[in-house]
Order: C-alpha cells, then structure tokens, then sequence
C-alpha cells in the first residue's frame, strides 16, 4: 500500500499513461521488534541507489504512538519497456525519484 500511494503521489498519478512498467527485482524487509494485529502505524518511503533505470524503495515503519522503528526493507525496482526489456528512465520522472533520496 506505501509503496502504490508513493508512486501515485510522489512519482506519476496514473502509471498506466507511462511508456514501459516497474518491475520488482528484489526486495528485502528486516523485522526489527514484534507488531500486533490492529496497531497503528507508519511509514516513512524514500529512494536510494537511483541509476538510470533502477532504483530501490525504501520502507520504514513506526508504531504511531512510540515512533519506535519496528521494520525496515526496500525493494530495488526496475524500469522496462512494455515488451520487459530494460529501459532509461525519463529525466523528470529520474528528476522526481531524487527528491525522495536519502541523505547518507
């Protein structure tokens, strides 16, 4: 859900007017403390390791009433044709991913 709300937000309203699709190469989800079913929480999405047609999403989540950090994962997505093969992102969609990187 974090990841579909930032892209149409943050990156490109309707992903379907796009020239090619976003594909999940890999992705990663470190558990860091136990959550329970019906706790609030949040979620916090920048970018890292932008390159021309790839880039990886990274999710951090909090219980919302201690910002106590219990999750942290990415997903390193690709970017490719309609046919799947590998394509270079459009500068202003590159452009838009970067306001989201994280300082190191």
């Amino acid at each position: 859900m974090c990841r579909e709300a930032w892209f149409s937000e943050c990156i490109f309203e309707n992903m379907f007017e796009l020239d090619g699709v976003f594909i999940t190469k890999q992705a990663h989800n470190d558990y860091l403390a136990e959550v329970y079913p019906f706790q609030k929480l949040s979620c916090v999405v920048s970018t890292k390791n932008i390159k021309n047609a790839s880039f990886d999403v990274v999710f951090e989540f909090f219980d919302a009433q201690t910002n106590q950090l219990v999750s942290r994962g990415y997903q390193t997505i690709v970017y490719a044709s309609k046919t799947k093969k590998i394509q270079r992102l459009d500068n202003h969609i590159l452009n838009r991913i970067r306001q989201y990187q994280k300082a190191a």
